[in-house]
């Protein structure tokens, strides 16, 4: 989508000045920083999902079970496609 905004006509210094600012709205999704790469984030995995513990487990995630959730770098989470069950909350 993409939309015009007009500025009226300004006098300034006895001169006419106008301008026009573009807005061009597109899907951005941009990769965390480095540290954020590096920074666990708790995800919630369910008891039956024993694949995808083991792929978890392998990532190098940790189980933590006062929580009961695991934590695994932002990174990996990324990599497996695990983004929409990180936690709110990231946790050391």
């Amino acid at each position: 989508m993409r939309e015009v905004l007009h500025c009226p006509h300004k006098k300034w210094g006895g001169q006419a000045y106008a301008g026009e600012i573009i807005v061009d709205q597109s899907e951005w999704d941009p990769l965390p920083s480095e540290v954020a790469r590096r920074e666990k984030v708790a995800v919630r995995i369910g008891v039956a999902e024993t694949r995808l513990r083991e792929k978890v487990k392998a990532a190098g995630g940790r189980w933590n079970p006062a929580r009961r959730l695991w934590l695994l770098p932002m990174e990996q989470v990324l990599q497996l496609g695990l983004a929409d069950r990180a936690e709110q909350e990231r946790s050391l």
